[in-house]
C-alpha cells in the first residue's frame, strides 16, 4: 500500500514490513501476532483488496517499485533471521516480543534463592573472621611486625641495590665519556696527563716485614725447665763496687748488699776457724772478745763509707740530670730541655735554627707600651702558638702558623706587628696619610675582621697608632675618607680592600708588613684572587730568595716586605700562595702533626635527652666557676654556645 507520505506496509512469509520511502525502518512479528498488529492499523484490515493489488500489479512503475518493495523485504527478513538465531543463542527464554510477560517465581523458587544467598553471605563471614583472627594472631605474636619490617628490609636492600646499580651505570658513563674527552684531548691537542709516582715510605714499606717488637709467645724460654734460665745469677762487677751500662746506677746501689754480705762472710770463717783452732795458740778469751769487738767495728766502718759512697753518687748523677726546664735561667737551657719545652707544648718547628720560644713574656724583651698592654689584658703566660711565633716575629721572618681556632693566634701576630711599627722610621709614620698605612691585615668575614680591630685596639692603647676597619656592609665612601686622613694599621677583607683600591681609597706604596689570617678559610670562600690582587698592589719589595741576601737586607734595614700566614690547614692552594710570597718562611705546628688535634684540649660528649641538655650545661658551668683558674675564652665560648642553644629553643 503505498500513502500520500510515501509510506508502505507489506507482509511476506507472516512478517509485518513498515516503508518510509526510501528510508526503511523494519519491524519483525510472529505470526501469533500478526492480529494484534492488524487490529492496531485499521487501515490495513480495510484495505486488503489494495494489498492484492500490490501482490498483482498490471502497471510497469507498479511492478518495479514492488520488485523493489521484495528486495527491501527479503533484505530485512534476513537481518530479524540472523537477529532472532543470535538471541536465542545467547538466552535460554523465548525470543522477546513487545508484548512478552516477566516470569514470576514460586515460593520454594525463592526460598531455595534465600537460602543460597544466606549460606553465601555465612561463609563470607567466617571467612573474615577467620582472617581476622589469625591477623589478630600474628599481631600478638609479633610475626606481623616481623613480616612488616622483614619486607620493609627486603624493599630497602632492592633500593639500596637498584640506586647502587644506577649510581654505577652512571659513573661507567662518565667514565666512558671522560675517557672519549681524555682521547680527544691527546689526539688533537696532544695533552697528556702527568701520573704522580707515588713514593712510600721506607718504614710502609717494610712495616709488614720486619716486625721489631717483642710478643710474650716470642719468648721461647717461657716453659724452659732449665734452672740456668729460671735462677739467673745476678752479675756483680768490681765484687759489688762497679756498675752495669744502660741501668740506673742509683737503683743498681739499692739493691747492691754484695760487699757487706762478703765481708760478713769473711769474718764469720775468721770466727770460726779461730774457735776450732786447738793447737793452743795461747789466745785468750779476753783477746778473742777484742778481736769480734773489732770486727764489728770494721763491718760497720764499711757499711758506712759504702752509705757515703752512694750518696755521694747519688748527688754527682743528680747534677747530671739537672733541673728542669722550668727551675733553669735561660742562660741555663740546653738543647735537651728546649727539645722537652716543645715536646710540653705540642711545639714543632721547621726553619728557625736560632729562634728559641718564649717561657715567659719577659724573655720576649718587648717595648714597654706593648708590654704593658700585656700585663693589663691579664695574659699571664704566653699560648703555645704565642711562644714560637712571637720570637719569630721580633726577627722580621717570615712566618706560617699552623694553629687550631681560639689558640690565641691573633695576639701573637699583633704583638709582633706592634714591635715593628714602633721601630719604624718616623719619616715612614708621618706619610702615612699620602703614601699609606705600614701594615695590613686580611680576614675572611667581617665579624673576625671586627674581632682583631678590637684586639688590635687593646694592645696598642699605650701608642699613638691609628687603626681603620675595612669591611663590607658600611660606606665605602667613610671608609675611604678616614684612609685618605691617614691609618697605621689597616684591617679588611679582601672584597672590600680590592674595592678601595680600585677606587683609590687606598694606595698601599709603603705596606711593608702584612699578614693574611684564616688563609684556607680565605681560599675555600673563593678570595683568592682578591688577596693576590692586594698582594701585587702593594709597593713593597720581596726578600730575596737566596737565605743568606734575605739576612743582609734585614740587617741593612732595607724595606722590604714582612709576611705572615696564619692557617688551621696547609692545603694545596694555601702552600701554592705561601711558596709566591713568602720567602724562606719559618713553619709553627701546634697539635699533633698527623692528626692536629691538640692534645691539651680534653673532649668529652654526653648523650642527653633534650630537656636535658639546658640544665647540664648550667651544672658544668657552676662546676668551672667554683674553680680557681678558668680561662677567659673558654667561658667566652661556653656562654657562645648557651645563648645558640636559646636561641634554637
Amino acid at each position: 500500500m503505498q500513502t500520500e507520505d510515501d509510506r508502505g506496509l507489506i507482509f511476506r512469509n507472516n512478517v509485518f514490513f513498515l516503508v518510509i520511502s526510501s528510508n526503511v525502518i523494519i519491524t519483525g512479528f510472529s505470526q501469533v501476532k500478526t492480529d494484534s498488529i492488524m487490529s492496531s492499523f485499521p487501515s490495513l484490515s480495510s484495505s486488503s483488496s489494495e494489498s492484492e493489488d500490490i501482490n498483482h500489479p498490471t502497471d510497469p512503475l507498479q511492478i518495479e517499485e514492488a520488485r523493489r518493495l521484495q528486495e527491501i523485504a527479503e533484505r530485512a527478513e534476513r537481518k530479524a533471521a540472523e537477529r532472532l538465531k543470535a538471541e536465542v543463542e545467547t538466552t535460554t527464554t523465548l525470543p522477546l516480543s513487545s508484548s512478552s510477560t516477566t516470569k514470576f517465581l514460586s515460593k520454594q523458587e525463592r526460598e531455595k534463592l534465600a537460602l543460597e544467598r544466606l549460606e553465601l553471605k555465612r561463609k563470607e563471614a567466617i571467612a573474615k573472621s577467620s582472617q581476622a583472627e589469625t591477623a589478630h594472631d600474628r599481631f600478638v605474636s609479633g610475626l606481623a611486625i616481623e613480616e612488616k619490617k622483614r619486607n620493609e628490609r627486603i624493599q630497602a636492600e632492592k633500593d639500596k641495590r637498584e640506586r647502587e646499580q644506577r649510581k654505577l651505570e652512571e659513573n661507567k658513563e662518565t667514565v666512558e665519556i671522560d675517557h672519549e674527552i681524555k682521547s680527544i684531548r691527546e689526539h688533537y691537542l696532544g695533552q697528556t696527563e702527568k701520573t704522580k709516582k707515588v713514593v712510600t715510605k721506607p718504614s710502609e714499606k717494610f712495616s709488614k716485614i720486619f716486625q721489631f717488637e717483642w710478643k710474650d709467645e716470642d719468648d721461647t724460654t717461657r716453659n724452659d725447665q732449665n734452672p740456668l734460665y729460671n735462677n739467673r745469677v745476678k752479675i756483680n762487677t768490681l765484687f759489688g763496687r762497679g756498675y752495669l751500662a744502660g741501668i740506673d746506677q742509683r737503683e743498681q746501689r739499692k739493691d747492691s748488699n754484695f760487699l757487706a754480705a762478703l765481708s760478713e762472710k769473711r769474718m764469720s770463717e775468721i770466727k770460726k776457724s779461730e774457735e776450732s783452732d786447738t793447737t793452743g795458740s795461747g789466745i785468750g778469751r779476753i783477746e778473742m772478745m777484742e778481736r769480734n769487738q773489732a770486727r764489728l767495728l770494721a763491718t760497720e766502718a764499711l757499711k758506712r763509707k759504702f752509705n757515703e759512697d752512694g750518696d755521694n753518687k747519688n748527688r754527682s748523677d743528680n747534677k747530671k740530670v739537672d733541673l728542669h726546664w722550668s727551675e733553669k735561667e735561660l742562660h741555663q737551657m740546653s738543647d735537651r730541655d728546649w727539645r722537652i719545652f716543645r715536646e710540653d707544648f705540642d711545639i714543632r718547628v721547621q726553619g728557625a735554627r736560632d729562634c728559641l720560644p718564649l717561657r715567659n713574656w719577659e724573655e720576649a724583651r718587648l717595648p714597654s707600651q706593648v708590654m704593658k698592654a700585656v700585663q693589663d689584658a691579664n695574659y699571664e703566660k704566653p699560648s703555645p702558638i704565642q711562644r714560637q711565633a712571637i720570637p719569630v716575629g721580633l726577627l722580621k721572618r717570615d712566618l706560617i702558623g699552623l694553629a687550631e681556632t681560639g689558640s690565641g693566634k691573633t695576639a701573637a701576630f699583633l704583638i709582633p706587628l706592634l714591635a715593628y711599627l714602633l721601630a719604624a722610621p718616623p719619616e715612614h709614620i708621618q706619610r702615612i696619610a699620602g703614601q699609606g698605612p705600614l701594615a695590613l691585615i686580611m680576614a675572611p668575614t667581617r665579624e673576625l675582621a671586627q674581632q682583631i680591630e678590637e684586639e688590635c685596639i687593646k694592645l696598642a692603647k699605650y701608642t699613638n697608632f691609628i687603626t681603620a676597619n675595612v669591611v663590607g656592609g658600611q660606606s665605602i665612601e667613610d671608609q675611604g675618607f678616614r684612609l685618605r686622613k691617614g691609618v697605621h694599621i689597616v684591617i679588611g677583607t679582601p672584597g672590600r680592600l680590592c674595592d678601595c683600591l680600585q677606587n683609590n681609597y687606598l694606595v698601599l706604596n709603603q705596606c711593608n708588613y702584612v699578614v693574611m689570617d684564616e688563609a684556607d678559610r680565605m681560599v675555600d670562600m673563593g678570595f683568592e684572587e682578591q688577596v693576590l690582587e692586594v698582594l701585587d698592589g702593594m709597593g713593597s719589595i720581596l726578600k730575596s730568595e737566596n737565605e743568606d741576601v734575605a739576612e743582609t737586607q734585614l740587617n741593612s734595614q732595607q724595606s722590604v716586605r714582612i709576611t705572615a700566614m696564619f692557617s688551621a690547614t696547609m692545603s694545596s692552594e694555601v702552600e701554592r700562595l705561601a711558596k709566591t710570597y713568602l720567602r724562606h718562611p719559618v713553619i709553627v705546628k701546634i697539635g699533633d702533626e698527623e692528626t692536629g688535634k691538640n692534645k691539651r684540649i680534653e673532649q668529652r660528649v654526653m648523650f642527653l635527652s633534650e630537656g636535658q641538655k639546658k640544665n647540664k650545661l648550667i651544672e658544668e658551668l657552676n662546676k668551672l666557676g667554683n674553680q680557681e683558674k678558668v680561662s677567659s675564652c673558654f667561658f667566652v665560648f661556653i656562654i657562645m654556645l648557651f645563648n645558640m642553644y636559646l636561641y634554637l629553643c
